[in-house]
């Protein structure tokens, strides 16, 4: 053997064992080989998964699969043109007289109608007796896709008023609240009206916890209880008109609130799943709303391991 040809057997070696190596270390399971999954990586671990409070491109694109805001973007055309997710259409501006801080103001406003027919992703929080979990129905449960049964229900206006109405709560801290507090009318008082709704539940909880109520460590098992449903009188500037419309009504002309309302900010949010994650046996497993996401898209989020793995199918 000529050292041309030891030269190419070694190269050939050296490939072979760099592919043995390789296979030794693929990290991803042997049965999976040959299905249609696509594997990518995130570069940091998200904080939140809320679309009240999360905020970033890769978290977006994440969310994006699993929720659908009223508007999206056209894929293809440029410049970016906006156009309905899962609204009926693009709505136009409209002016009004109303009632607001004891003054009568012409204001703008737009009333968003949405596609009927749209169901949510089955989960168990549509299951009325799921959302009434003692600590035998969790024993073995680490996610919340362990939970049977499942349902699903029809997506309606109401969902999204709930959501708009929870960008209020001071608790979710969420980080357009400021931007939507100058243009939304009537949103900083109706943060004010959960404020105080939140002061008296604490008050009372003192009352009967006595001198060593801990706050913090109640509520971080024992969250205070808000139906944002019964905000119509405190906040009657975002409402449900009927089943399949709901109405902002802007303190200014705002066009740039439908651009908002491509976001995930603004995807609907099932009262019934809020009722769900905030059980006390499904928060002492640290099974959260934050780390769920529930909604109309194509895509479910079956596991979410902040460290290791986010899975959506």
């Amino acid at each position: 053997m000529n050292r041309r040809t030891q030269k190419a057997v070694g190269r050939i070696l050296a490939g072979v064992a760099c592919a043995m190596v390789a296979g030794c270390n693929n990290p991803y399971p042997v049965e999976d080989a040959g299905q249609r999954i696509l594997y990518s990586s995130f570069s940091s671990e998200p904080a939140h998964l809320d679309p009240a409070i999360a905020y970033s491109a890769w978290l977006g694109q994440l969310q994006g699969q699993v929720l659908e805001p009223p508007f999206q973007y056209h894929l293809l055309r440029r410049p970016y043109e906006l156009i309905p997710l899962t609204a009926a259409g693009l709505p136009e501006a409209q002016t009004r007289e109303v009632t607001f801080a004891g003054k009568t103001v012409t204001a703008t406003f737009y009333v968003i109608e949405i596609q009927q027919g749209i169901h949510y992703q089955k989960h168990p929080c549509f299951v009325a007796e799921n959302r009434a979990l003692t600590a035998a129905d969790v024993v073995d449960v680490e996610t919340a896709w362990d939970i049977e049964p499942v349902a699903s229900r029809e997506l309606t206006a109401a969902d999204y008023v709930c959501q708009i109405r929870r960008l209020a709560d001071s608790r979710l801290a969420c980080p357009i609240y400021t931007t939507l507090a100058q243009n939304l009318l009537g949103m900083a008082d109706y943060r004010a009206h959960l404020d105080s709704v939140f002061a008296s539940q604490r008050a009372e909880r003192r009352r009967a916890a006595g001198v060593f109520y801990n706050r913090e460590q109640d509520e971080q098992h024992n969250p205070l209880r808000i139906d944002y449903a019964d905000g119509a009188d405190a906040f009657p500037f975002v409402r449900q008109v009927d089943r399949y419309r709901f109405e902002v009504v802007l303190a200014k002309p705002y066009p740039q609130i439908l651009y908002w309302m491509t976001m995930a900010f603004f995807a609907p949010t099932p009262p019934e799943a809020l009722e769900f994650f905030d059980q006390r046996v499904l928060l002492e497993r640290a099974i959260t709303f934050d780390r769920n996401l529930i909604g109309t898209g194509p895509f479910v989020l079956r596991r979410v391991d902040p460290t290791n793995e986010i899975q959506t199918s």
